[in-house]
Formats: structure tokens, C-alpha cells, sequence
């Protein structure tokens, strides 16, 4: 922390290292601090992505997931296009339980662009990885059976199922979407299916990388 206070000390106004220290802070234990470092970053560099993706991190940590939903929304509304900016603003907007507003705004990035190519779509949103399509799709799918709406949580299971059908994430969506459709056992054995997954990685970590 000394020598971080020392190179604030010589150049007051560099949000980067306010945002160092916040980070600092946080390993500390002393949120409040961190909140206050957040601040003068926010201050010094209020647009600056790294800054705005940094404060994210951090309130969301510290809990105060209103600011950090704020936060989101702002840097949606400076990088429109950016469909992880709508899938932050929606997964922050559930956990406030804001679920029609969530939905809302990831319709906004409906339909997806490519998956793993390098050519912009047509409104010139880059080309995104397998990986965020799925988590994207599963969010959808998520936050539209919050809303009661099965056809849209179908939708997005569909989607999602043909990138990875076998994930947990997957398994734990389609069997709370076949139990609230009527089809229970359907439920219970992809549940049961769950369940085997989740024991199975208990009992055999996958190793460390290194």
C-alpha cells in the first residue's frame, strides 16, 4: 500500500493507480476504503472502460449491486454493440430481481452475431466466442422463466443446447423448465442426471493447471 500511496503522491491524477489501491483494499478486508478509491478513479477517468469495468468488479464485491448496476448501464450506453455489456446489465438487473428489465435488454442484442469468426454482422457488432454465445443464451433462458414466459426459456435452451448440451448449467435449466411445463419425471431424471455430474466432479477434481 506505502508504495502505492507514494506514486498517487507523485501523480495525484492517474485513475489507474486509484483503482490499483482500491483493489488493494479489497484484499484487506476494508471495502469502505476501496469504495472511496473507486470514487476518485471514477472521478479522474469517468468514461475510461477500464475504469468503469474495474468499478464493476469491485461494488460487486463489496455488495452494493445497485451502484454497480448503474455502472453497467453506463458503459452499455457507451459501447452499445458490446453484447457483454447487456449480458452484465441483465445477470446485475436479476440478482435486484429486476427480471423484466433484464429480459428487456437482452432482447436488445437478439439474435446473437456469429459465433468464433472474424466478420462484424450487419449492425457491426464484432463476432463473439462459443463460450460468451452460451452463457448468453443460458441468462435468457434463465431470466425468461423468472418471467414466467416458458416459450422464451425454451428459446434459449434450444440455442444453448447446440453449443454444449451436456453442461450443468444446461441440465439445471431444462429440467427446472420440463418440471414447470408438467413434465415431471422428464424433470427429475435430467435433475438426477445433474446430480450424477455434480458427484462425479466431487469425487474427481479435474487437476490444477500449472
Amino acid at each position: 500500500i506505502s508504495t502505492i500511496d507514494q506514486a498517487i503522491e507523485i501523480d495525484e491524477k492517474r485513475a489507474d493507480l486509484h483503482l490499483l489501491k482500491a483493489k488493494a483494499m479489497l484484499l484487506l478486508d476494508r471495502p469502505q476504503a476501496a469504495r472511496a478509491c473507486l470514487q476518485h478513479a471514477l472521478v479522474l477517468s469517468p468514461e475510461a472502460p477500464e475504469t468503469i469495468v474495474s468499478g464493476i468488479e469491485i461494488l460487486q464485491q463489496i455488495g452494493e449491486y445497485a451502484s454497480a448496476l448503474e455502472l453497467a448501464e453506463k458503459y452499455l450506453l457507451l459501447n452499445p454493440h458490446d453484447l457483454g455489456a447487456h449480458y452484465k446489465v441483465a445477470d446485475l438487473a436479476r440478482s435486484l430481481l429486476q427480471f423484466d428489465y433484464a429480459y428487456r435488454v437482452l432482447r436488445e442484442g437478439w439474435p446473437l452475431p456469429e459465433t468464433g469468426g472474424a466478420q462484424a454482422d450487419t449492425v457491426n457488432r464484432p463476432a463473439i466466442t462459443l463460450e460468451d454465445a452460451f452463457s448468453y443464451y443460458c441468462l435468457y433462458g434463465e431470466i425468461s422463466l423468472e418471467k414466467d414466459d416458458e416459450l422464451a426459456a425454451a428459446e434459449g435452451l434450444t440455442q444453448a443446447m447446440r453449443i454444449n448440451e451436456n453442461h450443468p448449467r444446461i441440465l439445471a435449466l431444462q429440467a427446472r423448465l420440463e418440471a414447470r411445463t408438467g413434465d415431471l419425471p422428464e424433470g427429475v431424471t435430467t435433475f438426477e442426471t445433474l446430480l450424477t455430474q455434480y458427484n462425479d466432479a466431487e469425487a474427481n477434481p479435474a487437476p490444477l493447471a500449472g
